[in-house]
C-alpha cells in the first residue's frame, strides 16, 4: 500500500508531542517539524500550535514517502492567527482566521484506529522517467533539456541518473546546495558548483545539470548558459507546488532558451515517492490551491472594477481560485504563505477587475508607514518591520527619516489577465485604488524592466531608488516608484530625486559590475529622464555607511572621501579592496578568491573606509554589516 495517510491530533503541544513520539516509536524515519529540501521520511509531524505556516504545511507534505503518515498537531479550537502576518499597527487578533478556517473544515476527524500502520513503499523508476534518463544520456553535445514535473515526480532521480551515466566533465549546479541532494544519491561523484563561480569561472563542462532551475535568477541562468555555450543543458524544475510557483522560468527564461535551439521538454507526470492520486497530494493541494489552473479567459464585455471581500472571497471557491490563479500565474513566484497573505494580513486590501464572471485584473496593495519616532529610529539602526516595505527602504537605505512618518498605499501586486493587456485594465485598477484611498503618497518597488517603468511613469510615478543588487526572485535591480499626494510628500520625493540624481551613475555602475552584465538601456532612459540637478555630496552619508546603511545608498560620499584621502597608509589588503571597489567600481566576486570570502571582505572594507575619515566623531564601534 502506497498511499499515504493524514491524522490529526488534537490538544495542548505537550500532549499531541508525546502522543505522536508514542504512536511513531516504531517508524524507521520520523521529522518533528522543519527539514533542508529533499528530505524523505516515513512520518512527518506538524505542530501548528504557534500558527498555520502554509509553506511549512507544503513542505511537510512533500516530504512523506509513499505509505507514511503525515501528522498535524492542533489546538483543539484550531491554529490561532500566524504571528507573521500582524503587521504594526495591527496585533495578532487583527490578522483573519479564513485560511485557518479553509484547513480546519477539511480535517478528518480525529484518529482513533488504535496503532498507526506503516505503509509499503516500494519506489520504483516509471517508464516515462526511464524514457527521460535514456533521452538525456543518448543527446548530444549542445543540447538543451528541460524536466518538468510536480514534486515527487522523479526529477531529481532522473537527472542523478543520467548523471551517473554519462561520461565526460560533469556539474551539477542550484541556488542551493539542499536543491540536488536528492540528485547527487544517484551521482555522488558529480561536483555540486556555485551557480556565480559556475558562470564567471573559466572551468570547461560537458554537461551541466541545473536542479530547482526556477529558483534560480533569469539573468542568471542566461549567464550560465552564455558561459558554457557548447555545454548539454539539463534543467530541471517544479514550475507550481509548494515551494512556489516558476513563472519567471516558463514564461522568460524559456522563451530565450529556444532562441539559442532546439528545446527538448520532458515532462514527468506520474508520481514515484507515493501512489498515484495520493490523497494526501490532493488534500494538500485543495487547501492550498496549489492545483489551481486558470482555464480560458475570453476577450470582451464591460470590465467593472471594485473591492473584493475577503470573507465573501474565501466563501466563494470559484472566485478565489479565480483570483489567486491569476497572482500565480502573473508573477515570478508565488507560496501558499502568499495565499495566507491574500485572505488575512490586516493591512492588505484586494481589487478586482472583472468581467462576465471571469477575474482579468487584480491589485493586492499594502497600508504602511505613519510610523511614530521610535520604530522610524529603529529603521534607521537598521532593524527590520515586517509589512512596511516601502518606508523602510526609504528609510534605511535612502536616509530619510520623514519617509517613515507619512502614510503609503503600496501596490505589493497588480496583473492582468493575458488577453486582456493593453485594454486599459491595469490602469483602471491603479486608478479606482487612488480614487477610494487618502494616503500621503502612493508607491511600488519591484524587479525594474523597462516596461514595468514606463507604465507606472505613465500614470505618474517617479523612480526615487535604484538598489544596486539584483533581486533573488527577479533577477533584476529593485526600483522604487512613488505618486506623491500631500505637501510634505511632494516635498520629500523632489529631495529624494535630486539625491538620486547624485548617486545614480555609482549604483549603475556597481549594479552592472555586481551582476555581471549592464542594464538595459531602455531602463536606465527611463531613470535618468527629467531628474532634477543632483544634490551636493552629503559627508554624513560615510558615516552612516559605518553605522550599517548599504555601500550603494552612501556610494557618492564615499567616493569622495576616496579621491581626497591618502590610501598609502593602508595595509596592502584594506587598499586593493578601496580601491577595487570604490575607484574601480569592481564587483566583490573579482576582489576575493571564492564567494565565501565576501562577508569578511566586506568588514575589512568597512574597517579601512572608517580608517580613512578624518573627523574625530568616527564611528569606532561601526556595526559589521554584509551589503557594502
Amino acid at each position: 500500500m502506497n498511499a499515504r495517510r493524514l491524522v490529526v491530533l488534537w490538544g495542548p503541544p505537550e500532549v499531541t508531542r508525546a502522543e505522536a513520539e508514542r504512536r511513531l516509536a516504531g517508524f524507521p524515519t520520523v521529522v518533528f517539524g522543519s527539514a533542508p529540501l529533499g528530505t524523505e521520511a516515513d512520518a512527518v509531524v506538524l505542530s501548528l500550535h504557534e500558527g498555520l505556516d502554509p509553506d511549512a504545511l507544503g513542505r511537510a507534505v512533500g516530504m512523506v514517502r509513499g505509505g507514511g503518515l503525515l501528522v498535524l498537531c492542533l489546538p483543539v479550537d484550531g491554529p490561532p492567527p500566524s504571528p507573521a502576518l500582524a503587521t504594526w499597527p495591527y496585533d495578532r487578533s487583527a490578522v483573519g482566521t479564513r485560511l485557518r478556517d479553509r484547513l480546519v473544515s477539511s480535517l478528518p476527524p480525529p484518529d482513533d484506529a488504535g496503532d498507526w500502520v506503516l505503509g509499503e513503499h516500494v519506489p520504483a523508476a516509471t517508464a516515462e522517467q526511464d524514457a527521460v534518463v535514456t533521452a538525456l544520456v543518448a543527446s548530444a553535445p549542445g543540447t538543451l533539456h528541460t524536466v518538468i514535473g510536480a514534486r515527487g515526480r522523479g526529477k531529481s532521480a532522473a537527472i542523478g541518473l543520467a548523471a551517473h551515466a554519462m561520461s565526460g566533465r560533469i556539474a551539477m549546479t542550484s541556488l542551493d546546495p539542499d536543491h540536488t541532494t536528492s540528485a547527487r544519491r544517484f551521482a555522488p561523484d558529480v561536483p555540486w558548483v556555485d551557480p556565480t563561480a559556475l558562470a564567471r569561472d573559466g572551468a570547461v563542462f560537458d554537461t551541466v545539470f541545473v536542479d530547482e532551475a526556477s529558483a534560480v535568477p533569469v539573468p542568471l541562468l542566461k549567464r550560465l548558459v552564455e558561459a558554457h555555450p557548447h555545454a548539454r543543458w539539463v534543467f530541471a524544475t517544479t514550475v507550481h507546488g509548494y515551494e512556489g510557483t516558476g513563472r519567471g522560468f516558463v514564461h522568460r527564461f524559456l522563451p530565450w532558451l529556444r532562441g539559442r535551439g532546439r528545446v527538448a521538454a520532458h515532462v514527468l507526470t506520474h508520481p514515484i515517492r507515493w501512489a498515484p492520486e495520493d490523497p494526501v497530494e490532493a488534500w494538500a493541494a485543495r487547501v492550498l490551491l496549489l492545483d489551481t489552473v486558470r482555464g480560458p479567459v475570453p476577450h470582451g464585455g464591460v470590465v467593472r472594477v471594485s473591492a473584493l471581500d475577503r470573507s465573501a472571497l474565501a466563501g466563494d471557491e470559484a472566485l478565489l481560485r479565480d483570483v489567486f490563479g491569476l497572482l500565480v500565474e502573473a508573477h515570478y513566484r508565488t507560496t501558499p504563505a502568499d495565499l495566507a497573505r491574500v485572505l488575512d494580513a490586516p493591512n492588505l486590501a484586494l481589487h478586482a477587475a472583472t468581467a462576465g464572471t471571469r477575474v482579468v485584473g487584480v491589485a493586492l496593495v499594502a497600508e504602511e508607514g505613519g510610523l511614530p519616532p521610535e520604530l522610524v529610529a529603529g529603521m534607521r539602526r537598521g532593524e527590520r518591520l515586517r509589512g512596511h516595505a516601502l518606508p523602510e527602504t526609504l528609510v534605511s537605505h535612502a536616509g530619510v527619516d520623514e519617509a517613515g512618518a507619512l502614510r503609503w498605499l503600496r501596490s505589493v501586486r497588480l496583473v492582468t489577465e493575458p488577453a486582456w493587456r493593453g485594454q486599459g485594465v491595469a490602469r483602471a485598477l491603479v486608478a479606482h485604488v487612488e480614487a477610494a484611498a487618502g494616503p500621503d503618497g502612493f508607491g511600488t518597488l519591484f524587479g525594474a524592466t523597462a516596461e514595468l517603468v514606463r507604465f507606472r511613469r505613465a500614470l505618474g510615478y517617479l523612480p526615487v531608488r535604484l538598489a544596486a543588487s539584483r533581486g533573488a526572485r527577479s533577477g533584476e535591480p529593485s526600483v522604487v516608484l512613488v505618486k506623491p499626494r500631500s505637501p510634505a510628500a511632494v516635498a520629500l520625493v523632489h529631495r529624494l530625486r535630486a539625491d538620486l540624481a547624485r548617486d545614480l551613475p555609482a549604483q549603475v555602475a556597481l549594479g552592472a559590475a555586481d551582476g555581471g552584465a549592464p542594464y538595459d538601456p531602455d531602463l536606465l532612459e527611463l531613470l535618468f529622464a527629467d531628474l532634477p540637478p543632483p544634490s551636493p555630496v552629503d559627508p554624513t552619508a560615510v558615516h552612516a555607511f559605518l553605522a550599517g546603511r548599504p555601500y550603494e545608498a552612501a556610494v557618492t560620499a564615499i567616493e569622495a572621501l576616496v579621491a581626497g584621502a591618502e590610501l598609502a597608509g593602508l595595509a596592502p589588503g584594506d587598499r586593493a579592496l578601496v580601491v577595487g571597489r570604490v575607484v574601480e567600481r569592481r564587483a566583490w566576486t573579482s576582489l576575493v578568491a571564492s564567494p565565501a570570502q565576501i562577508p569578511s571582505a566586506m568588514r575589512a572594507f568597512r574597517r579601512a573606509i572608517a580608517s580613512l575619515v578624518p573627523s574625530p566623531e568616527r564611528d569606532a564601534t561601526a556595526r559589521p554589516r554584509t551589503g557594502s
